[in-house]
C-alpha cells in the first residue's frame, strides 16, 4: 500500500467513526450532562515503509480532522525518539505470550 492511500483511508475511517459518535451522543444517557471531547489531529507517519497513525489535540464537539503526514528513518527511532544503536534496553522482556514479567523475568 502507497503512504498516500494510508493516510487517506485513516483520514476517511477515523473522520466517519468519530462523526458517527458525534451524532449518536445526542441521543445516549450516558453523555447527559458529561462532555465528550474528540481529537482534532490525525497525524500519520512513514517509517521506511512502516505506517502509524495517531489522533491528537483535543475539541469540544467533532470537526474533521487536520491531517499531517510525517516521514522518519525507522519505527524504533520515531517511537523510542532515539536511534537504537545508541540505547540501552532499560527492560527485556522474555519471549512467548506470557502475562506482563513479575520483575524475577526482566533482565535489567
Amino acid at each position: 500500500m502507497e503512504f498516500k492511500v494510508f493516510v487517506k483511508a485513516s483520514e476517511d475511517f477515523w473522520n466517519n467513526y468519530l462523526k458517527d459518535i458525534y451524532h449518536n451522543s445526542f441521543d445516549n444517557q450516558l453523555t447527559k450532562n458529561r462532555k465528550i471531547l474528540y481529537p482534532s489531529i490525525l497525524l500519520c507517519t512513514n517509517a521506511n515503509n512502516h505506517f502509524s497513525v495517531e489522533l491528537l489535540g483535543v475539541q469540544e464537539g467533532f470537526q474533521c480532522l487536520v491531517v499531517k503526514a510525517h516521514a522518519e528513518i525507522s519505527m524504533e527511532k520515531y517511537l523510542s525518539q532515539f536511534d537504537i544503536e545508541e540505547t540501552e534496553p532499560l527492560y527485556i522482556f522474555e519471549r512467548g505470550i506470557t502475562p506482563f514479567p513479575s520483575k524475577e523475568r526482566l533482565s535489567l
